[in-house]
């Protein structure tokens, strides 16, 4: 039987002890994944006023928050995983929406739900991809839209880009986009702003996704990724989260010379929901 130094013991006791100290007291940045430098900062003078198009969606019940963005007066578009149940799983199924919350600077609503059922109807109220046998594809299809009681949304809704700009995230270097949305490391009350590039898209169920260099951290799911163009800002994807590949994937963002990449952060292209949205916008609830 090995004798057990009673000095070294105690002095590995301690170790671990400020060691667990200092994990508690490491600042919330830690949960933040971001690539290089930190870019994220206040938006500049002509994103500010983004703030009355860009809010917090809360899940009250499960403390859960991402940002959804307004695209029109009383309606959001978020990810689909911000409003729904087993996204990755075989079936999805939509959460309570009298739980949520959406809030811009000032202002707040709830989501509109149908009470004739304890969970109300989840299709009538919120626009997610409908259910398929198998969930494979959850990257693709990760696009929701919800309705508002209320318009605060107001004239603030942005708009989608066009096929054309969506189609150029394929070409050599990617986009430059700028991606605005909330934090909850160091962006828990205004919108961060960034700079970064979307490139390399991958296509399935009639879908696309595309990896982006935007600094990222949880509530920033649902955060549109935005172009400038002659007729003003225009979203061009959705941030979702990261994901993992077995087999590193080989892309170049910007000017950046082509490398290999075994995790990247994802966003969605609307190509799907852009479709899918002018019906759900003409529903009378």
């Amino acid at each position: 039987m090995v004798k057990r130094d009673p000095k070294r013991f105690r002095s590995l006791m301690s170790r671990a002890t400020l060691i667990f100290i200092l994990t508690m007291m490491l600042p919330p940045f830690a949960e933040a994944k971001v690539l290089g430098k930190d870019g994220r900062k206040r938006p500049p003078a002509n994103y500010s006023n983004l703030e009355s198009s860009i809010g917090k969606l809360v899940d009250r019940t499960n403390n859960f928050v991402c940002t959804a963005f307004c695209v029109a007066r009383n309606t959001i578009v978020t990810n689909a995983h911000c409003l729904a149940w087993g996204v990755n799983k075989k079936y999805q199924k939509t959460r309570d929406l009298r739980n949520f919350v959406f809030r811009l600077t000032g202002r707040s609503t709830n989501l509109r739900w149908k009470n004739a059922k304890p969970l109300g109807d989840p299709y009538l109220s919120a626009l997610v991809p409908k259910p398929k046998k198998k969930w494979s594809a959850s990257n693709y299809v990760d696009w929701a839209a919800a309705r508002l009681w209320d318009g605060i949304c107001g004239e603030n809704a942005l708009r989608f880009a066009d096929a054309r700009l969506i189609n150029k995230i394929e070409s050599p270097g990617g986009v430059k986009v700028s991606m605005i949305g909330y934090h909850a490391d160091r962006f828990k009350r205004h919108i961060a702003y960034q700079d970064c590039h979307v490139a390399g898209t991958s296509y399935g169920h009639g879908n696309a996704i595309a990896g982006h260099t935007c600094d990222t951290g949880r509530w920033s799911s649902g955060s549109p990724l935005l172009v400038r163009t002659d007729e003003g800002v225009r979203v061009i994807a959705i941030h979702r989260g990261n994901k993992s590949f077995k087999k590193a994937v080989s892309l170049a963002f910007g000017s950046s010379r082509k490398q290999r990449w075994k995790v990247l952060n994802i966003a969605v292209l609307p190509i799907q929901l852009k479709r899918e949205l002018p019906e759900f916008l003409d529903k009378k609830f």
